[in-house]
């Protein structure tokens, strides 16, 4: 189990949760929760981490093989004064029965039942697929004091995933039956970009291209804003995004862009066929030299003194129209 925050471990998660530099060197990103280690492909899998806490409660599966803690000099009074463990879980731990905490992640547990006590069969079935996966892939064990410092969280489910990032390319998703895209321009906000990757993905978009200086879709808070949805939309950044546009046109996708200048409202336009979508900044919208490229301007109908809406919000207003329509058609 690691106790210190001075581990070299720990030291370059906190890293990774706070600098898109080291992400970038790494080639990694973090993902926290139970529901982003559950859906993450385990071929993306580098490293995980739980707290003490959560092994304790979600790896011990009732009558296993006792193995006391206090033969490694780790009485509750210990682990509870060093901040390893809060002092509920430090008494329980070390409760007669109860299995060391590395040693959970060594037997095999497959055949092992769960307390039936409190738990439906469906809890039952996701704390057994979730031991089931720390167990095939294995994990580090760390401190409860230590893990809320690796948490970009203020309240840490107690597990945190390192992944591998994945690779798109513009080529590939062009291959794809009638695609329809998302196209993002300097887009700033991360809880944003989390938003139309996971709409996204309920309006069956193609995938997300975005400018270079687009906020980074690594970062924690527009991981934890996708709930699983980055690991099933494609995505990719672009350095020339007016080049983008023009390849996107050549493959005959037809591009749309929301903007003050529209004359039609966006349930006027048919979207049957391939199309992108053109979503500027939260504040200043599409540059003039991106709104340039749209084939068509479109805008969204409001009342009141508003002139624009959430960028995520207008975004999920499109992408469901075009699903809309192509339900209709069968496409």
């Amino acid at each position: 189990m690691i106790t210190s925050i001075s581990n070299a471990k720990v030291k370059q998660v906190i890293q990774w949760q706070t600098k898109a530099k080291e992400r970038r060197r790494d080639n990694v990103f973090t993902a926290e929760g139970v529901k982003m280690f559950e859906e993450a492909p385990e071929a993306w899998i580098r490293e995980v981490y739980v707290s003490a806490s959560f092994a304790s409660e979600n790896l011990t599966p009732g009558s296993l093989p006792s193995e006391d803690l206090s033969s490694q000099g780790l009485t509750s009074e210990v682990l509870h004064s060093e901040g390893l463990l809060s002092e509920g879980w430090a008494s329980g731990i070390l409760a007669s029965g109860k299995l060391s905490l590395e040693g959970l992640l060594s037997q095999d547990l497959s055949s092992v039942d769960l307390p039936s006590q409190g738990l439906t069969s469906e809890t039952k079935r996701q704390k057994r697929g979730l031991r089931d996966k720390l167990r095939k892939g294995g994990c580090e064990i760390v401190a409860d004091n230590v893990f809320a410092k690796m948490s970009d969280t203020q309240t840490p489910q107690g597990i945190l995933t390192v992944l591998h990032r994945p690779t798109y390319r513009l080529e590939e998703l062009l291959q794809a039956s009638n695609p329809l895209f998302v196209v993002l321009e300097n887009l700033q906000d991360p809880g944003n970009l989390g938003t139309i990757l996971r709409t996204g993905e309920g309006a069956g978009i193609t995938g997300v291209i975005m400018s270079r200086n687009t906020v980074d879709i690594f970062n924690p808070k527009t991981i934890r804003s996708t709930m699983g949805s980055v690991y099933r939309v494609p995505f990719l950044y672009v350095d020339d995004l007016e080049q983008t546009i023009g390849t996107l046109r050549d493959h005959g996708v037809k591009t749309y862009a929301a903007h003050l200048a529209g004359e039609q409202f966006y349930d006027e336009f048919s979207y049957r066929e391939p199309t992108a979508f053109l979503i500027g900044n939260e504040g200043n919208g599409l540059t003039q030299e991106t709104a340039r490229c749209a084939d068509s301007y479109l805008k969204i109908p409001m009342e009141g003194q508003l002139e624009s809406l959430n960028a995520a919000v207008a975004t999920a207003l499109l992408i469901y129209e075009a699903h809309r329509q192509r339900m209709k058609t069968g496409g």
